[in-house]
């Protein structure tokens, strides 16, 4: 009811450029999201319980006997029946992982869904830990973020390209037609909204696709 208020073929007319039409658009939506749209506080659970609790029953217990183990391994370093016991516990975790990934796999092979397998295969091949300690000239061995980015800098150096100068001759591209002019309709837009999904986050312009 708010945005049925506005006259926005005023605002259209005092913004003719399309930046300027985009920033006096945004910034009547932004109002309405102030005054209408409800807010509250979240709280972040920091607890590391729930990744835990995700855990099918087997590995939730052998995961609690390994560490009630291993405390007592830390109390009694050497005591060889305690680490024995560990051992076994590991290798048997081990395979308890190995069973809950098959499963995982299969699952995800009968479901038949392209999307379940990419967002699979991306929590594989993603990397987010830290780099390591690296090796640099004669076998000298850097852990310092400065001597690894320099080690790094110097190899990428090495095998760099000179620039020559000369510039590459490009020929000039030249349109048969040229777009003078694009018709939207009421239900192309509609479409095109229809087809978000609302589950997504919001992009560059900070509104959700729930919203829209």
């Amino acid at each position: 009811m708010y945005l049925n208020t506005v006259d926005w073929s005023n605002v259209i007319c005092l913004n003719p450029c399309a930046e300027q039409m985009w920033d006096a658009f945004i910034t009547i939506l932004w109002n309405a999201i102030d005054m209408f749209v409800p807010s509250r506080n979240v709280r972040v659970n920091n607890n590391i319980g729930h990744a835990s609790r995700a855990l099918p029953r087997k590995l939730r217990k052998c995961m609690a006997d390994k560490r009630k183990i291993w405390s007592q391994l830390k109390s009694c370093p050497n005591d060889l029946q305690l680490r024995g016991k560990y051992r076994e516990l590991v290798c048997y975790w081990r395979k308890l992982v190995r069973e809950r990934d098959m499963c995982e796999e299969e699952r995800i092979i009968k479901a038949d869904s392209l999307g379940q397998f990419y967002r699979f295969i991306n929590k594989r091949i993603s990397n987010k830990s830290s780099i390591g300690a690296i090796v640099g000239d004669c076998g000298k061995a850097y852990t310092d973020n400065i001597d690894k980015g320099n080690a790094f800098n110097k190899y990428f150096a090495s095998v760099d390209v000179v620039d020559d100068g000369v510039t590459p001759h490009v020929d000039a591209v030249f349109f048969d037609t040229v777009l003078d002019s694009i018709s939207i309709s009421d239900s192309d837009v509609f479409n095109s909204i229809c087809k978000l999904k609302c589950k997504l986050s919001s992009g560059p312009d900070g509104i959700p696709p729930m919203l829209i």
